[in-house]
């Protein structure tokens, strides 16, 4: 497991923005705050968060955060 997912695009850093909070916002997860990342997309792995907490819930949750994600890294892509 690593922890972190991540995806690179090759587009103009302003269409990368604009895809990728429009892509974590499909998803159902909101922006907190904007840095510039680049034409580069990380996000912590989900799982990184379930080996630093005692509660049996977090696996579920970071189950679901996990899956969403990578389903926002994909969209990315396309």
């Amino acid at each position: 497991m690593t922890d972190t997912l991540s995806t690179t695009i090759t587009l103009p850093s302003a269409e990368t923005v604009d895809r990728a909070l429009a892509a974590v916002s499909a998803q159902g997860f909101g922006i907190l705050s904007e840095i510039n990342v680049g034409s580069t997309f990380e996000a912590i792995n989900p799982q990184t968060m379930v080996q630093l907490s005692a509660s049996p819930a977090a696996k579920e949750v970071a189950d679901d955060a996990g899956a969403r994600l990578r389903r926002a890294l994909a969209a990315l892509g396309n």
